[in-house]
């Protein structure tokens, strides 16, 4: 009888443990999924073009803004080469720790109906819990500073 009483209680406390796991579980998926809905919705109508790119330098997603600037649906944009499409070189990205900010040279983009625009990509490490580094680029529009457009005295122009 005693046993069985034990053995009673064993299964109770396993059964409480397992129901308190499953419930902080699910909690921390809700936080999840709640996060990755704020985060698209900040990134999607981000104003600055966004891409965001794994450490192989090919495009993950970017928005619209992006699609704008280098003339293609974001669609498009994904599994595309951030170096073909900007000219950044990831390899000097390597090593870079979570969190790490590398302002990259200014590069110029010809669009396709033949005007230019000026970006400097602003890349930031990002943290993923299973994907590996994954980084985002922000492409700062600089025309203004780079020769087509009205030079500012306080950011000196790629041309001179």
């Amino acid at each position: 009888m005693l046993i069985m009483v034990g053995t009673g209680v064993f299964v109770g406390n396993r059964v409480d443990h397992t129901i308190r796991s499953r419930a902080r579980a699910e909690s921390a998926s809700q936080d999840r999924m709640a996060s990755e809905r704020r985060y698209c919705g900040l990134f999607e109508g981000a104003g600055e073009p966004t891409l965001v790119f794994g450490a192989d330098g090919q495009v993950q997603e970017g928005n619209a803004s992006a699609g704008d600037v280098l003339g293609r649906s974001p669609s498009l944009l994904q599994g595309e080469s951030i170096g073909e499409l900007t000219g950044l070189d990831v390899t000097r990205l390597d090593g870079m720790d979570v969190g790490a900010v590398y302002v990259a040279k200014d590069v110029r983009l010809v669009r396709p109906a033949g005007s230019e625009v000026w970006l400097q990509p602003v890349c930031t490490t990002l943290s993923t819990a299973d994907d590996g580094a994954q980084i985002q680029a922000v492409l700062r529009n600089v025309t203004d500073r780079c020769g087509f457009g009205p030079c500012r005295k306080d950011r000196p122009c790629a041309g001179g």
